[in-house]
């Protein structure tokens, strides 16, 4: 639930678009660039953020990020203008880095010996973020206000807060490690650094074409009314993806990253394709990413015994970058030939797959050793 708040609340703006464009009196471009802006800040401030709570239990730095996003949202709904809108929106996003990395660390060490499985139901809440939260959003938007639906999300951030408060165990903090510290052996850093590589290639393939999904499925023949039911689908797809992951990765964990990987590149190369297979294509690629996001945030969990907090955090940190670099390069791809943005997206997969299949081969040696 914390993540389905977060998850919704990042991209607000996006579900409450129009109405704050007609509230407020600025352009929807303007109300669209509030989610850059958001991901820029979560960026930019979740190393700072990490190195001053490390010495804190990650309970108490779950409930003070959902308190934050509770104080966030109280604040949206009362702002008079864009520049309060931006700073309570920048509140909530210095800590949403804390949140996401922290979530699936607790998650596992309630469920050790299903570390796929723990990090899939956590994970399950952010994805119903952007599938659920973000219509639901647009609705209230639309039949209250933006600012009841700012509203409702102050009181679920502050639901989890006590939620968590209450429910999760007072695990110790992980303030003594760090990854620069001889107390992190090398192997851990390495495995840890090869995810973060990893992830980055995938997250720029995937952004890359969802951002331009409307276009390209345009391109290739769909009709423009059926893009949202394409949309919706891919998304129902990817719920269910993210739970027979977890499942997945518990049982084979290298094999179905592996395959998950492969699926990913082979829906990307789709794409070149004119309607139905392009459409097939979309739907594999986006259960396929969807699992990967499961499985590559339980495999730094778990290689990061001692410091996995930390650890999570500079990940986060790579798949932001990965998601900027993908917006960059997509738009880019999407003003030349039809075919050129498939193209991209497969050639990132395909290095990302190269990387995965190394470093899980790398990993499996080590234990065997």
């Amino acid at each position: 639930m914390s993540l389905f708040a977060y998850a919704s609340s990042e991209l607000f703006t996006a579900g409450a678009l129009l109405p704050m464009h007609e509230d407020l009196g600025v352009s929807t471009d303007t109300i669209g660039s509030l989610v850059t802006t958001y991901a820029v800040v979560a960026a930019v401030t979740l190393l700072p953020a990490a190195a001053l709570t490390r010495r804190l239990a990650p309970r108490r730095v779950l409930v003070g990020g959902m308190l934050a996003l509770a104080i966030s949202q109280a604040a949206l709904t009362v702002a008079p203008s864009l520049t309060y809108v931006e700073l309570a929106r920048v509140f909530a996003a210095a800590c949403h880095g804390l949140v996401w990395a922290a979530v699936p660390v607790v998650a596992v060490s309630l469920m050790p010996r299903q570390p796929g499985k723990a990090t899939a139901v956590v994970f399950l809440g952010g994805s119903l973020g952007t599938v659920v939260g973000s219509p639901l959003v647009a609705q209230i938007s639309q039949l209250g206000s933006w600012r009841l639906a700012a509203a409702l999300l102050g009181v679920l951030a502050a639901g989890c807060a006590v939620g968590l408060r209450r429910l999760v165990p007072d695990l110790p903090a992980q303030g003594s490690t760090n990854p620069g510290t001889p107390l992190v052996p090398a192997t851990s850093r390495r495995r840890v650094a090869r995810w973060c590589i990893v992830i980055v290639p995938i997250a720029a393939a995937y952004t890359a074409s969802y951002t331009y999904i409307a276009e390209t499925a345009g391109q290739a023949g769909v009709p423009v009314r059926w893009v949202p039911a394409l949309m919706l689908t891919m998304g129902m797809g990817g719920l269910a993806s993210t739970v027979s992951a977890g499942r997945a990765h518990d049982r084979y964990p290298g094999a179905a990253t592996v395959l998950s990987v492969g699926v990913l590149a082979g829906g990307f190369a789709l794409g070149v394709a004119r309607a139905p297979v392009f459409v097939i294509g979309a739907l594999l690629w986006a259960a396929a990413y969807a699992a990967l996001i499961v499985q590559f945030q339980a495999f730094v969990t778990e290689d990061s015994p001692g410091w996995s907090r930390l650890a999570s955090s500079f990940y986060v940190l790579a798949f932001q970058i990965g998601i900027a670099a993908g917006g960059l390069l997509g738009g880019r791809a999407i003003t030349g030939a039809r075919g050129n943005l498939a193209a991209l997206s497969t050639a990132l997969a395909i290095a990302g797959a190269l990387l995965t299949g190394y470093t899980v081969r790398g990993r499996g040696s080590a234990n065997a050793t």
